[in-house]
C-alpha cells in the first residue's frame, strides 16, 4: 500500500516547465530514500496558480532491517560493563558478548569493532546486498548499548534500515 500526502503550493510561475519535468521523472534514476512524484493536479485560482501535488515514498515496500537486541549482564555496580548483543537480519542471528571498562577508550573501540564485524556477518548470512558503512554500524551498536546501560537486566531492541 502506498502512503501519500498532499501539499499545496502557490506559485506565480507558469506551469509548463514543471509539467515537462514531471514527464521525464520516470526516466530519472531515483534513490530509494527520495520522494517521487506520483501525480500532479493543477488548477488556476485568482491571481496565481495553485498546484496540488500528491507525493509518496518510493520505498513503501518493506526494506530489510538489521535489528540489535542488547541487555546488560554482570555486576551493575562495577566499573566493567558487560553486554550481550544479538544481531538479526532476514533469518540470520549472531550473538556477541561485549565487555569493557568505561574509562578505557581502546576497550570501547575494540568492542564496537567486534559489533561491526558481527553485524556484517549477520548481513552476509542473510544474503542481503546492503553495505552500510562502518560508522553507521558503529553508531547503531553504540546507541543500542547506551539505551540499555541503566536498564539492569532489561533488554532493548534497535532497528536500522539497510
Amino acid at each position: 500500500m502506498i502512503k501519500a500526502r498532499l501539499k499545496t503550493v502557490r506559485s506565480e510561475r507558469p506551469i509548463r516547465p514543471i509539467r515537462r519535468f514531471l514527464a521525464f521523472l520516470p526516466f530519472l534514476p531515483v534513490s530509494k530514500k527520495l520522494f517521487t512524484t506520483l501525480a500532479s493536479v493543477y488548477r488556476s485560482e485568482g491571481r496565481g496558480t495553485e498546484r496540488v501535488v500528491r507525493t509518496g515514498r518510493c520505498y513503501d515496500a518493506s526494506m530489510p532491517e538489521l535489528t540489535c537486541t542488547a541487555h546488560r549482564a554482570g555486576d551493575y555496580e562495577s566499573r566493567t560493563e558487560e553486554y550481550e548483543m544479538t544481531f538479526s537480519a532476514g533469518g540470520a542471528k549472531r550473538t556477541l558478548a561485549v565487555k569493557y571498562q568505561a574509562a578505557r577508550a581502546y576497550e570501547i573501540n575494540a568492542g564496537l569493532d567486534a559489533a561491526v564485524e558481527t553485524a556484517r556477518e549477520t548481513i552476509a548470512a542473510a544474503n542481503l546486498d546492503a553495505r552500510p558503512t562502518d560508522g553507521a554500524l558503529s553508531q547503531f551498536a553504540w546507541r543500542t548499548l547506551q539505551s540499555v546501560k541503566y536498564e539492569e537486566g532489561g533488554s532493548k531492541t534497535s532497528r536500522l534500515e539497510i
